[in-house]
């Protein structure tokens, strides 16, 4: 497997191969930084929820940010935890394939904030930003 290069201006699918570049990447962004979290639910009419003045809080050996396999179904995921509780996506690709119906997240990483487009189990589209807020 070929490892690719991931950094604050990366953009892709998330796979199963990519998982900890990505979850590292997200580290370097939000950690020791307060954040903003918005999330719009086309389920709900896309009315979007909004946590301002979030941090990651550590959840097991101290860490915000666990990733997660399961090589059985081939299968990853990562959660985040933060000031408000926990969130996360995961993904079942293999290769950094076209997804039109976002089935599986779709980050975009732009200096100060990572934008994740997925699906919610209802099956509806979510879009999610994390920004960085200015001190």
């Amino acid at each position: 497997m070929q490892t690719e290069e991931i950094n604050l201006n990366w953009c892709g699918m998330l796979t199963v191969e990519n998982i900890k570049q990505v979850v590292e990447v997200l580290r370097q962004l939000l950690s020791g930084k307060k954040f903003t979290f918005v999330i719009c639910d086309e389920g709900r009419g896309f009315e979007p929820e909004v946590r301002t003045g979030q941090q990651l809080k550590p959840s097991t050996k101290d860490n915000s940010i666990n990733v997660y396999y399961d090589e059985e179904k081939n299968f990853a995921g990562f959660n985040v935890c933060d000031s408000y509780g926990v969130w996360g996506c995961s993904t079942n690709l293999h290769a950094n394939e076209y997804d039109p119906e976002f089935k599986n997240p779709y980050l975009a990483f732009e200096h100060n904030r990572v934008t994740i487009t997925h699906r919610a189990p209802s099956r509806s589209k979510l879009y999610c930003v994390c920004a960085i807020e200015k001190e």
